[in-house]
């Protein structure tokens, strides 16, 4: 399993999925944020959000502002921007907690990651910037990226349209992404494994 931080994992000690990265052979999460590259198509990128959200560090004597206070923001953004630079692979995916765009009834768009992501994000187009943190299943198409959201997997809440969306749906689920060098395929499954919604993504 490749995994990156949350929002929740802040709340107690995201150290410590680090550290049982080290003796584990199925838990994979090297660093904060990282990238790996499955394929010779395709570059992931992992980010570590919730450093990045205001909010958490407005949460007076509480554990995850302790936590995210610590973490260097500017190193990580230059690191993505180094990062993104240096990939040649014909996708790069970009992976967060939060969302960029959403409609979801929740959260909404992040405005630190529209702010300070995006521009990042655009400068080296980026293809696809994946999420979670709304817990619903969305495919929004704006901004030159397709965001897909894959939140589902706890209580749903309700979702909607906003600029750009292709499919929203509030149910639970999962998304299904097979890539090569021509397209990104992406399918949404409910809870039972039925096929919700299915498309193409190609590169401009």
């Amino acid at each position: 399993m490749v995994r990156g931080a949350g929002n929740h994992d802040y709340r107690g000690t995201p150290q410590a999925q680090l550290d049982y990265a080290q003796t584990s052979r199925r838990w994979r999460m090297p660093r904060r944020y990282y990238s790996i590259v499955p394929d010779r198509a395709v570059e992931l990128f992992f980010l570590d959000t919730s450093p990045l959200v205001q909010q958490y560090r407005l949460k007076v004597h509480s554990r995850i502002a302790e936590n995210v206070a610590a973490q260097d923001t500017d190193a990580q953004l230059a690191w993505l921007d180094a990062a993104l630079g240096r990939s040649t692979a014909a996708w790069k995916i970009v992976v967060g907690h939060h969302t960029l765009r959403s409609g979801g009834s929740e959260h909404g768009d992040t405005p630190e990651m529209v702010s300070r992501v995006l521009p990042i994000l655009q400068r080296h187009r980026v293809n696809v910037y994946m999420n979670g943190h709304e817990h619903d299943l969305q495919h929004i198409r704006r901004d030159g990226l397709d965001y897909i959201c894959s939140g589902a997997g706890s209580q749903v809440r309700p979702t909607g349209p906003v600029e750009g969306t292709a499919f929203a749906l509030a149910r639970s689920g999962f998304a299904v992404v097979r890539v090569d060098a021509a397209a990104l395929r992406l399918e949404f499954r409910d809870f039972t494994g039925a096929s919700v919604y299915a498309t193409t993504i190609t590169r401009a």
